[in-house]
């Protein structure tokens, strides 16, 4: 019975800790439950209290990670308040698991909710530097294969299968999504080194909204991203974070702690034994995404009922007549003693272009 009890409470404990995010209602239940010292109850009582009275549902990452570790502390000392054999049932069950193997058949991936949902699914990889977070979503991609679901990717894949799709700006993935969208197939967008093109410091960037609104226009196509970083509070904008279900956390090139929360399928332990990807990739490649269209003009736009591809079609050919424009101005720059028939024939246009861009620079 002991050795019972004390391996519920420690897995009741473990659920609480890998909770994200985490409920107000659940931060209120574990209080009562685990804290032992007043100043904590009391504090903790009055604060979450006054989230639950303002309507809020979970705690922010931040509030989260203050009460863990509070939670960390009251629960050890609960622990010294049980019997001896008790406590020694109970510091021995984490020491017992051993995580699930990466090739036992129930594992992880085979449910997870990229699989089944219709909706935008948002995930993360993250670890320090070489822990093999890049070879983990290359190892993903042929599992996203098999569940019918193509694979767009800014990962410089070496000698790429027909269904991963390499894409370096935003431009020629948001086209390659409308594709996939017309010819109603699952998609997933894999981003390398997000933090490159993220300002997560500054709330309010340009590049930290550019994110977001990418995000949205994600979910608005019922497609799945999956981002990669060094550190997921720490890069990862806290809006998506507040959207993000599927976290893998990288330990090792060989094991990850998983934690899945989605709406079909929850999922929480270390994962070992992860073999390397079948798939090479270029190291040497300096991975990012370059932010050529405005994602908030395009999903206005789309908000109008106006097709994507025409969208697209639309923004491509004022793209190239801004590349025009800019073109003649440096022409024009470089050469202020040419006539406008010179500066055409050198940039490849008529001299009336050329005309109508000097006379409105």
């Amino acid at each position: 019975m002991r050795r019972t009890a004390a391996a519920d409470m420690m897995s009741n404990f473990n659920d609480v800790i890998a909770e994200y995010p985490m409920k107000v209602r659940t931060a209120i239940q574990t209080t009562a439950l685990w804290f032992v010292d007043d100043a904590y109850i009391t504090h903790w009582n009055k604060y979450l209290s006054s989230l639950d009275k303002q309507g809020k549902d979970t705690l922010s990452p931040h509030e989260r990670r203050v009460f863990i570790q509070h939670l960390n502390l009251q629960f050890h000392q609960k622990l010294n308040t049980l019997d001896p054999l008790t406590r020694t049932f109970a510091m021995s069950y984490n020491a017992n698991r051993k995580g699930v193997h990466w090739a036992f058949p129930n594992c992880l991936l085979w449910n997870f909710d990229f699989k089944g949902a219709s909706q935008g699914v948002y995930g993360c990889i993250d670890g320090v530097p070489r822990s093999g977070k890049t070879s983990f979503a290359c190892l993903l991609m042929p599992m996203f294969h098999n569940l019918e679901i193509e694979v767009i990717t800014n990962i410089a894949i070496k000698n790429p299968p027909p269904y991963i799709h390499i894409k370096k700006t935003l431009f020629d993935v948001a086209y390659t999504i409308a594709q996939m969208f017309d010819a109603k197939k699952r998609w997933v967008l894999i981003l390398d080194e997000t933090a490159t093109f993220v300002d997560k410091k500054t709330a309010l960037s340009k590049s930290n909204i550019d994110f977001e609104n990418l995000a949205r226009f994600i979910g608005k196509m019922g497609g799945r991203l999956l981002m990669i970083s060094h550190n997921f509070e720490r890069d990862i904008p806290t809006r998506i974070q507040d959207w993000t279900t599927e976290r893998f956390t990288k330990t090792s090139k060989t094991e990850a702690r998983v934690l899945l929360v989605g709406e079909k399928f929850k999922f929480s332990d270390s994962v070992k034994g992860i073999p390397d990807s079948p798939l090479k990739y270029s190291t040497e490649d300096i991975t990012s995404l370059k932010f050529d269209i405005s994602i908030r003009r395009l999903l206005e736009r789309l908000q109008t009922g106006e097709k994507l591809l025409q969208v697209l079609e639309d923004m491509k050919e004022e793209r190239e007549q801004e590349s025009l424009k800019d073109k003649i101005k440096r022409i024009a720059k470089q050469h202020p003693d040419w006539e406008q028939k010179q500066i055409a024939k050198e940039v490849g246009c008529t001299q009336a272009n050329v005309s109508y861009h000097l006379k409105n620079i």
